[in-house]
């Protein structure tokens, strides 16, 4: 049998595969379907040194590698002629090749003469007494003649190389001592497409055997014969192996290791004819894959494109391919289907999901495409989530960016709504590739059959390669050490721990984490490592309803969404001055709203979503008052559905401040008290026109209870019911304050004022032609202004409650208003028509010697009277009218019956009402004079 064939393989210098391509013979190598035929082919009458094995490299002789070389650099590719000279027994062809005559060595083409004159053979002697053929003689004299010259094995020395078969260390030892690095090897055998076993040439002439994956791309698996494995052949598998080894096998490559898998090497193979990886992924013989295209050297943009012409062809593995709808031109906005806009964030509503407003004023959630977020039942994960927010707070909050939607995600389990997702630019940075590179997101593996991902695919591997091999945030073996973060809120005592500090602190830089209200944040103080409830001073926002059945109060949203949209994770600057009753803390908040530091109460009121709170306490009252008088002037927000003849000012007191500029009221109003509480509180009802519907009211209300049935009425905590008064058994408006444990339930009476705890059997429900929008409450809770007076339980404080009854009692007297104080109480000066030796009530027990001036009432008129005395002109008729004048009026009548009380011996020492009496730590030193 004689013809032409490839060589394929040089397995060592005395035997080689042929693999027939385009025979030119008689007798042709058959052609079949897939890859060419192979042949197994040794040379006659010649013997070379013996290769070692992988189970015996040491049975290698000298000059087997050597002479193996020879004859592969010789022949490895090339097209020869080949004749089959006999067979032996065991069906083992022996022959002889020729070299085509243009690639003659010194003139001669028979491959096995030119072996010998080189002397990498050795000839065979023949057998028993057969005799020399011509051809047998030619090689002894050629064999001789490289005898003489010292050519080859006949040179005297004994070259053996060290041939190893596995690694001396750990495999990621190896990997970082030669990574990158270009390295010489051999193509010893292709396993499939993407599989190679190469003998790497390493120093002093020592040999090494790896595993070579290559990078970014995966050929169908071709496995067959494969002793101890299953066979398995995938379509295309056989085909990308053939078109592998014709161009790789016994070739010289350069091999860059990039990684490692399992026990394998991942890398690049870099020949003179081009790029193995891109050569399969154009004929449709391999697959991109995600996993390992990120280490690819020179980036994986080549193999895509080369896949993407693979696709649009339809070759091989994409015959069937067929290019999906795309998803990215559904961006949700009906304006437009551009792939992309401008916003603003507004928002960062988890580490992998934004919220930018985009041009246009319109909402959009973006989800970074191809990253996925950490995980929050972890507690590493945990922390690297607060991280991931952290950083895209600290980047992206208020910040322009350029968005391109990559594509949409159809609502799936889970997920009640469609998803875009998108990349964000900021100045051209790709946030997901920053946030992945820092270790504070991992990327999504997705299908191969996914076309739904980033843009940037790629980079956001190439990002998260980087992470890892730095051991950065998610990578990072060791345990994070996350910081304690006090929560300054928890409990009034705990708020008034930190309370002194951050009042001294002044301007403190804090980070808003959520908005409740208008007027209500949680804020993060870093450098105090706390958390805290935050309410504005000197306003009331109106009440947002937290649940559709919760109904929120007029401009309650819209003051909410603007506190959102300009000071949610936004850094601000507070100023705290106060704790309240369950350890929320009060100040002054500063927030930068286009480009400009404002403050953010006084924005607000200027915008008409809140307004002044009646006990305001900031120090920056006027700057309030001036911008919500703006606010009604130009009838924004609150202001706009009320008319402006209705609109009348209010003073607001404030006792912090000067009193000197404060002006009262100048109208009284005629009360009388329906009901004595303790320390000073009272229950007034005003008289005028009201006062005395409610008189026909409670006989009408009288009448329709004793024709009623008894039913049975559970009310429930706050509802308006009626109540049969246990002490005169009527019947009169209630409203439920506490249901207790034993099934009883306190009650008030909403128009007197007074309560008591009763069952249920005396409790029926309302009718609506008595309801509160036929007549409101008559009773209005009060308390004595500017004075102290001990309470019940204190010492004297019977005294003193049954010295007031006497003072209040079935009188008709005259109420001036001061507005309320931080619990809803008003404050009230009380005035008797009928006792002319006093202003007031409130004069009349200080005279008398059961009370005193509050010591924050006088503190400060103490400094307005130090300061400007001079000032004031006091405007009295007789001395001791109250009706009209100035608050400082008002103080100094009350100051000066303290000062005739302290003289008389009548009060001692000021009584020490703070002290003595509410706290009830020492005992009130009282001296009465006949």
């Amino acid at each position: 049998m004689n013809g032409y064939a490839h060589v394929k393989q040089i397995l060592s210098a005395d035997t080689l595969v042929l693999r027939g391509k385009q025979i030119q013979s008689d007798t042709p190598l058959k052609s079949k379907p897939g890859p060419p035929p192979e042949k197994l082919l040794s040379f006659a009458h010649i013997t070379s040194p013996r290769m070692g094995t992988v189970k015996e490299p040491e049975k290698e002789e000298p000059f087997a590698f050597q002479s193996r070389e020879f004859l592969r650099k010789l022949l490895i590719g090339k097209e020869v002629h080949f004749k089959v000279e006999y067979k032996t027994i065991a069906n083992r062809d022996f022959g002889v090749l020729f070299l085509p005559s243009s690639q003659a060595v010194n003139g001669e083409t028979n491959v096995t003469k030119i072996l010998v004159k080189e002397g990498w053979v050795k000839v065979k002697q023949p057998e028993g007494k057969r005799e020399l053929n011509e051809e047998q003689t030619a090689l002894i004299e050629l064999e001789q003649e490289a005898k003489t010259l010292g050519k080859g094995i006949w040179s005297g020395n004994n070259l053996t190389r060290t041939l190893k078969h596995t690694l001396d260390g750990d495999i990621r030892e190896f990997l970082n001592l030669h990574k990158g690095t270009p390295i010489n090897g051999v193509i010893e055998q292709v396993r499939d497409g993407s599989t190679y076993r190469v003998c790497l040439e390493m120093a002093n002439n020592i040999y090494q055997t790896i595993t070579l994956v290559l990078s970014g791309i995966k050929a169908p698996i071709y496995r067959k014969d494969v002793p101890g494995f299953e066979d398995q052949e995938e379509p295309y598998g056989e085909e990308a192996k053939y078109f592998a080894e014709s161009r790789l096998l016994q070739r010289d490559v350069k091999i860059i290791l990039e990684g490692t898998n399992n026990n394998s090497f991942v890398g690049t193979i870099v020949h003179p004819n081009g790029n193995i990886a891109e050569a399969l992924l154009c004929e449709g013989l391999a697959r991109v894959v995600d996993w390992t295209i990120a280490i690819v050297t020179g980036g994986p943009a080549k193999l895509r494109v080369a896949e993407a012409k693979a696709k649009a062809n339809k070759l091989r593995l994409w015959k069937d391919y067929v290019q999906k709808t795309s998803n990215r031109s559904k961006t949700g906005d009906n304006s437009s289907n551009s792939t992309s806009f401008d916003g603003t964030v507004i928002r960062i509503i988890n580490s992998d999901l934004i919220l930018v407003l985009a041009d246009g004023n319109k909402e959009r959630k973006i989800t970074l495409s191809s990253i996925k977020a950490p995980k929050t039942k972890d507690p590493k994960d945990a922390f690297y989530n607060l991280e991931a927010r952290e950083f895209l707070r600290s980047k992206l909050i208020g910040k322009r960016v350029h968005v391109n939607v990559d594509f949409i995600k159809p609502p799936t389990e889970g997920f009640s709504e469609e998803r875009t997702c998108g990349t964000i630019l900021l100045n051209d940075v790709n946030i997901s590739e920053a946030l992945v590179s820092k270790g504070l997101a991992t990327v999504v593996r997705h299908r191969k059959d996914d076309d739904d991902r980033s843009m940037v695919y790629d980079s956001l591997l190439i990002a998260e390669d980087r992470a890892i091999s730095q051991s950065k945030g998610l990578h990072n073996p060791k345990e994070p050490v996350p910081v304690r973060i006090n929560d300054a809120s928890e409990t009034i005592n705990k708020a008034k721990q930190f309370l002194p500090y951050l009042v001294r602190s002044g301007n403190l830089n804090a980070i808003v984490e959520f908005c409740s209200t208008g007027g209500r944040f949680k804020l993060f103080i870093p450098s105090q490592a706390c958390k805290i409830t935050f309410i504005l001073g000197g306003i009331k926002a109106p009440k947002v309803g937290r649940t559709p059945a919760d109904k929120s109060e007029p401009f309650g949203p819209e003051a909410l969404e603007f506190v959102n949209r300009h000071c949610l994770q936004r850094e601000v600057e507070v100023n705290i001055d106060n704790c309240d009753k369950v350890g929320g803390f009060i100040g002054t908040l500063f927030v930068v709203i286009n480009g400009v530091r404002q403050n953010v109460a006084i924005t607000l009121l200027a915008e008409g979503f809140v307004t002044i709170h009646e006990y305001s306490q900031s120090p920056y009252q006027k700057d309030l008052i001036a911008a919500e008088q703006s606010a009604k002037d130009s009838r924004r927000g609150i202001w706009s559905t009320i008319d402006p003849a209705s609109l009348v000012k209010e003073e607001i007191q404030v006792f912090n401040g000067s009193l000197r500029d404060e002006k009262v009221p100048t109208s009284l109003k005629d009360v009388v008290v329906s009901e004595l509480g303790d320390g000073g509180k009272l229950f007034i009802q005003v008289i005028n026109d009201d006062l005395h519907k409610l008189e026909k009211l409670m006989k009408d209300f009288s009448l329709h209870h004793s024709s009623a049935q008894n039913t049975s009425f559970l009310p429930k905590n706050g509802d308006v019911c009626s109540a049969r008064f246990t002490l005169d058994n009527n019947w009169y408006r209630a409203k439920v304050k506490k249901i207790n444990p034993d099934e009883t339930y306190l009650v008030s009476y909403i128009d007197f004022g007074n309560s008591e705890t009763v069952n249920s059997s005396r409790l029926r429900p309302l009718d609506s032609k008595f309801g509160l929008n036929v007549l409101p409450p008559q009773s209005v809770e009060a308390q004595l202004a500017f004075v102290s007076v001990p309470e019940l339980e204190s010492e004297y404080g019977t005294e003193v409650f049954e010295h007031i009854k006497n003072l209040t009692e079935n009188k008709n007297l005259r109420a001036l208003f001061f507005g309320k104080d931080k619990n809803g109480v008003t404050g009230i000066l009380l005035i008797d028509p009928k006792d002319e030796s006093v202003g007031s009530i409130q004069e009349r027990i200080i005279l008398d010697g059961w009370g005193t001036v509050e010591k924050s009432v006088e503190k400060r008129f103490n400094l307005d009277l130090k300061n400007s005395r001079d000032l004031f002109n006091i405007n009295k008729s007789n001395g001791k009218s109250v009706s009209s004048g100035t608050m400082f009026n008002v103080i100094e009548n009350l100051m000066e019956a303290q000062e005739v009380a302290k003289k008389q011996r009548v009060i001692i020492l000021n009584f020490f009402f703070f002290k003595i009496f509410k706290k009830k730590k020492k005992k009130c030193l009282v001296s009465q004079q006949d």
